[in-house]
């Protein structure tokens, strides 16, 4: 879809933060995971058409909350909560994609009870629209449509149409692209067999593919947006779009007129404290500063006077909100026509509008984020679970799951997968593991090597590794937060010393990574040996490798760590390739 589109300036790449959202019970004294779902924020650093938009890819449950006659109702809450939430933050558009899972295949929580019915289509569609109404009571949905309707029931361009990770758009977009180019090529090798006048073979050189199938390209539109239209067009109920904020505020975002941070300052209102901090980017001259600084603060101080207008004139906003939200602006001229109609409450809305939305710019999360390599993703949490038989099929089993769930939180250095010592029968968590070479199966925990590893001449020779590390259980939040500093300034270390050539480099962290990198590089106990060293710098490379987004890093094992992860990023593939083929087949029955 990049490729094809390159010239008309598509962005390459959109930047995005996943989010698990997880709901906990406690059920005879222990904590149990009862709802979760998998969110990807597009903030306002994301290029259009995904910036400010929130995407809810996975949403999964367990029938054991307590009174089960409450179970809907708070997990609708759970999920208009964080509308709520993100809405407050300055997004503005929520998508969801409502879709069962096929028989066999878990969302989140691995092996559900049998007793627990999967809903149908139009039962799940039901289940969304009636959570988005009730928020739309509450005035935190201002209106409900879906994808046909709002991007491709008219003339439409792709670069307008949003592009979540994992949704159905991109996957079956890509589909649609192959089979054009096939269709193309093969229109192609039908010319050059067949020998045919010069007018007709003109004439035939304009045509390109149409959207119902056929070679000839009939009108102006998109030939991707057109059969795109076709094929969503039966099921588009199942793609929901929620406005958070009013279209005429959507409308002037996207137009980037009430984004107050300029390519040269950034300003950040602390709205609970009521402190301003202004950072300024250096241009060269101190004056040009002082001024820009100057303009910043009176922008601020004038920003709170238009709030305080705001609250005066609530009520004649909210009647023209209402009657702008309710309509569609194909365009900057439509949409000014439309504002211009209110004549004598439309300068108190642009004003208001344009001001307030000036307190939206940041949509960084303040809030401590709990980093979790176990909850990365949607595929980690689940072969987590599928590979240590983490179940939620009984309720006994489901506790279990949930203890161990926050376990691997709160120690992030036990190993995913642990191992049981093939001479006493215990779980080798702790200490060292001696795995032999021979028996990949063969494992021995420290004190039965040290006893008992002469018997097992047969499986020699054995490799040591170290299992388990340091937990953070014990830390802090100060601590935490404090943590998370240092090691995102160990990641400029490492990016400066992988590339760094001066030999007397002035600073003298770069030179020991350098012999950190080295000691790496020829290190012969390396990680499985049980080196500390290895391990430090192993994590810290994989760390590296989940933010980089450079194509030729020259951090070390970069590039390795990451195949890894596209990996795992193909498992997830194969599932939203499954949900996309079962819902084609249903629709086109």
């Amino acid at each position: 879809l990049i490729k094809q589109y390159e010239n008309t300036h598509y962005p390459s790449e959109f930047p995005v933060r996943s989010k698990c959202v997880v709901l906990f019970q406690e059920i005879d004294g222990v904590d149990v995971i009862l709802f979760g779902m998998y969110v990807y924020e597009y903030g306002h650093d994301c290029p259009q058409p995904n910036q400010r938009r929130v995407y809810v890819s996975y949403l999964d449950s367990i029938h054991y909350f307590r009174p089960r006659k409450y179970r809907t109702l708070v997990y609708h809450e759970m999920l208009i909560a964080y509308l709520a939430h993100v809405k407050q933050r300055g997004f503005h558009t929520a998508h969801l994609w409502a879709c069962p899972p096929c028989k066999g295949d878990d969302y989140i929580f691995f092996c559900h009870p049998e007793d627990q019915k999967t809903p149908k289509d139009d039962r799940l569609r039901y289940w969304y629209i009636s959570l988005l109404e009730k928020a739309k009571t509450e005035g935190i949905v201002t209106r409900i449509t879906n994808l046909w309707d709002e991007y491709l029931k008219k003339d439409a361009d792709v670069s307008n149409v949003p592009n979540f990770e994992g949704d159905y758009w991109p996957g079956e977009a890509e589909n649609v692209l192959k089979n054009l180019e096939e269709e193309i090529s093969e229109l192609n090798e039908t010319k050059s067999r067949k020998t045919v006048s010069k007018s007709k073979a003109k004439a035939r050189s304009a045509r390109g593919p149409d959207s119902d199938g056929s070679s000839i390209k009939t009108d102006k539109r998109d030939a991707l947006v057109c059969r795109m239209g076709k094929i969503i067009e039966p099921m588009k109920d199942a793609f929901i779009v929620a406005y958070l904020q009013p279209r005429i505020l959507l409308s002037l975002m996207s137009e980037k007129k009430i984004i107050g941070v300029s390519t040269s300052s950034e300003k950040k209102i602390s709205s609970g404290s009521g402190e301003i901090t202004d950072t300024v980017k250096s241009t060269g001259k101190s004056e040009d500063d002082d001024v820009q600084a100057e303009s910043q603060m009176t922008a601020v101080r004038d920003s709170e006077k238009c709030i305080d207008e705001a609250e005066q004139n609530s009520k004649k906003i909210v009647k023209v909100e209402s009657e702008l939200d309710s309509k569609s602006y194909g365009n900057k001229d439509e949409l000014d026509k439309e504002m211009n109609r209110f004549s004598g409450e439309s300068s108190v809305v642009s004003k208001v509008l344009l001001e307030f939305g000036s307190f939206f710019d940041e949509t960084e999360d303040c809030d401590e984020i709990i980093e979790s390599e176990f909850f990365d993703t949607r595929q980690q949490f689940l072969n987590l679970c599928q590979g240590n038989h983490y179940q939620f099929d009984e309720l006994r089993r489901a506790k279990h799951t949930s203890m161990m769930s926050l376990y691997h939180i709160h120690n992030p250095d036990v190993p995913k997968f642990t191992v049981a010592c093939s001479h006493c029968g215990t779980d080798i968590n702790a200490g060292f593991c001696f795995n032999s070479e021979k028996d990949a199966d063969f494992h021995l925990c420290q004190d039965c090597y040290q006893s008992s590893h002469k018997l097992y001449i047969k499986k020699a020779p054995f490799r040591r590794t170290n299992v388990g590390g340091d937990s953070q259980g014990h830390l802090t939040e100060e601590q935490r937060r404090e943590r998370q500093r240092s090691i995102q300034l160990h990641m400029q270390l490492l990016q400066h010393a992988s590339g760094c050539r001066n030999n007397r480099c002035p600073s003298a962290n770069c030179n020991k990574m350098k012999n950190l990198l080295k000691h790496g590089a020829s290190c012969s106990i390396r990680v499985q040996g049980g080196c500390a060293i290895c391990r430090r710098i192993w994590a810290l490379l994989q760390i590296h490798a989940r933010q980089c987004r450079r194509e030729n890093c020259v951090v070390p094992k970069c590039r390795q760590l990451k195949e890894q992860f596209r990996a795992l990023i193909q498992q997830q593939a194969q599932m939203d390739e499954r949900r996309r083929v079962a819902m084609n087949a249903a629709y086109r029955r």
